[in-house]
């Protein structure tokens, strides 16, 4: 068994759909409202195919897509800002420490690229997410709908 972190890839579709609807079915409302598809995988988004990852478990010769971050270029204040539109992690591989290791990658990216913050959207509810990026430097900058955006300074 091998875990490693790899630079998102269309070749990865059908594996990122499945286990984006595995999320919004275990999690509800909680996770997202709406379940991801190939039309928004595929997406062209500024830096998007740049800084997404995925992590996959090699197992022999199969690889199980076990998580996944979804960013872009949000550039919405001519601040450098990279947006996190999807991060997910399998059920059976969560609270081991992948998330942090998935998180950690893209702001090393980011810092990288001269990038001044990430920012994203997480449901009030989804306490256990908001924990997490709570853990690891993200604040509370306001609120839309039942949403509340979050972001993490690098600089």
């Amino acid at each position: 068994m091998t875990i490693k972190i790899v630079n998102f890839d269309l070749k990865y579709i059908e594996k990122l759909i499945k286990l984006d609807l595995e999320l919004v079915d275990k999690y509800k409302t909680k996770y997202s409202n709406e379940q991801w598809n190939e039309k928004n995988f595929s997406k062209e988004l500024p830096k998007k195919f740049q800084f997404s990852k995925i992590i996959i478990n090699k197992i022999n010769n199969d690889e199980k897509l076990i998580g996944f971050v979804i960013v872009s270029d949000k550039n919405e204040f001519k601040d450098q800002e990279i947006h996190i539109h999807r991060f997910g992690i399998a059920e059976e591989y969560q609270f081991r420490g992948y998330g942090k290791k998935l998180l950690e990658e893209l702001i090393h990216i980011c810092l990288s690229e001269n990038f001044n913050s990430i920012t994203l959207n997480v449901n009030e509810n989804n306490y256990s997410a908001i924990n997490f990026y709570k853990k690891n430097h993200f604040k509370k900058v306001g609120k839309i709908s039942d949403n509340l955006k979050m972001k993490r300074d690098l600089v």
